[in-house]
């Protein structure tokens, strides 16, 4: 029989056309599947057709023991593509890992049948050309990463193999190969180093975009700010791209090595560092950036890959898919000294002819610093900008207010993803701060936060300002 492969495919523009019910569907459904389990049991005591493709001698254990091998070889989610491609592999039908989706392997050491917990090991030739590391990523499995080659390099091939299979007092040797097309990047990546992406010129810049005229106090080496008059696009500045021949010609992909300084609890975004210059790196809605997905990340000396991005202006290393790593050589140890932000600090992002605060200032963005300041009665805001008070505010909801610095303002950011279910403390600490009011001191990555949809212009974002983001219960006092 052939392995099912578990997708199923509903008519649902049928459904929605017919008198048919959900009800009645789910009763079908049910009913469908009662008949077809029956069947299968009816082939099995007939013993009229094996019901299993792959059938290896099994020795040893009882029935039950027995059966539950053939189920899970047979039938059972036991190996995937992992870390940005996903879908189950299998060993008769064609894979591929790509590079430019980071994609590893993941293998299931046990898997439950009826009750019955079957072990499954697998042989990997460590000595092939695509393996990299073979590494736990939960007690049920292991990940294996690939040694891709990058731009240039032909198409590979990786080879793994089930080699033996266990339960209870039952074994058996499958010797079950899968089999993978390796796929090499079709885009050109640079090394970078923290401190050159958060390299700025500190000087005006005009640019003439057709009849509009824009004007930046500062700008980032790294953005380009020019206009094309060719681009269907509005004038919107974004990263030099060093793959302008690639499709998704506006990108700039980079190799970065730091040190691990933070990851959110969910793995939504962290913070890496070299010596006192940081970078935030972001997930969104990819592969979280956690250890399980990503090992490399307890190690603390890494290597991310992904490329550059931005969220309402704050620059970040985004689409994470790789994190290898290394010695760390050549890498400072981050500062987390956390300077405190001064009067003086704070009226300097503002200046003469702008309404936004200053966005490029060398060295600065997500840079750790601190503020000590006395709470602005009225400035609690929530996640929709309504006024409220320390009982107005959940873990799981962003909120932000200000402190009075001498004659300024700073203004202070709850990211939800550093303390999403109430359970890291952060929370709890600025929630007492709140309730209590007047001074507090508040440590944390400095993010810039303005109108996302105009990311690096300045003019007619005139709330864009600096926020302190604090992500440790520590940071609050």
């Amino acid at each position: 029989m052939k392995k099912i492969k578990l997708l199923y495919l509903f008519p649902i523009a049928g459904l929605l056309l017919s008198s048919c019910s959900m009800e009645d569907l789910m009763f079908w459904k049910k009913k469908d599947n009662e008949e077809s389990q029956q069947k299968e049991d009816d082939k099995k005591q007939e013993g009229d057709e094996d019901p299993y493709r792959l059938h290896p001698e099994i020795t040893g254990g009882d029935e039950a023991e027995q059966t539950a091998i053939l189920e899970v070889l047979n039938n059972k989610p036991i190996c995937a593509r992992a870390i940005g491609q996903t879908g189950q592999i299998f060993d008769d039908t064609p894979t591929e890992l790509k590079e430019d989706l980071g994609a590893a392997i993941k293998l299931t050491l046990t898997q439950l049948y009826k009750g019955k917990t079957v072990n499954i090991e697998w042989t990997v030739d460590e000595s092939q050309e695509y393996f990299l590391a073979r590494q736990t990523s939960d007690e049920a499995h292991d990940l294996i990463s690939i040694d891709y080659k990058g731009k240039g390099v032909a198409d590979g091939q990786f080879k793994w193999k089930i080699s033996k299979m266990t339960c209870g007092e039952a074994t058996a040797n499958p010797n079950v190969e899968f089999t993978a097309k390796i796929v090499n990047s079709v885009y050109h990546r640079d090394d970078a180093v923290i401190r050159d992406i958060n390299k700025v010129t500190d000087e005006e810049k005009t640019v003439v975009a057709g009849s509009a005229t824009h004007k930046f106090a500062s700008t980032f080496d790294i953005v380009n700010y020019d206009f094309d008059p060719e681009s269907k696009f509005a004038y919107s500045p974004y990263f030099r791209t060093n793959n302008p021949d690639a499709e998704e010609g506006r990108f700039l992909y980079y190799n970065v090595n730091a040190k691990v300084i933070y990851t959110s609890p969910d793995g939504n975004w962290g913070l890496i560092g070299d010596g006192d210059q940081v970078l935030e790196i972001y997930a969104g809605a990819g592969t979280p950036l956690t250890t399980k997905n990503f090992p490399n990340l307890a190690n603390g000396s890494v290597q991310v890959i992904g490329n550059m991005s931005q969220y309402c202006g704050n620059i970040q290393l985004g689409f994470i898919y790789r994190i290898k790593a290394i010695d760390g050589a050549g890498i400072a140890d981050p500062v987390l000294t956390y300077p405190a932000l001064t009067e003086s600090d704070i009226a300097g992002f503002k200046v003469a002819g702008y309404g936004a605060q200053k966005q490029a200032i060398d060295g600065f963005s997500n840079s750790l610093h601190s503020v000590t300041g006395t709470l602005i009665p009225g400035s609690l805001k929530n996640s929709s900008g309504e006024e409220t008070d320390a009982n107005g505010i959940s873990s799981s909801g962003r909120f932000t207010f200000e402190l009075k610095v001498g004659e300024e303002k700073m203004k202070v950011a709850y990211d939800y993803h550093a303390d999403k279910d109430g359970s890291q403390g952060v929370f709890d600490a600025l929630k007492a701060k709140l309730a209590a009011g007047g001074e507090m001191t508040i440590k944390g990555t400095m993010r810039y936060e303005g109108d996302n949809d105009l990311k690096f212009i300045t003019e007619g974002n005139e709330n864009a300002v600096w926020t302190v983001v604090p992500f440790l219960p520590s940071h609050i006092s």
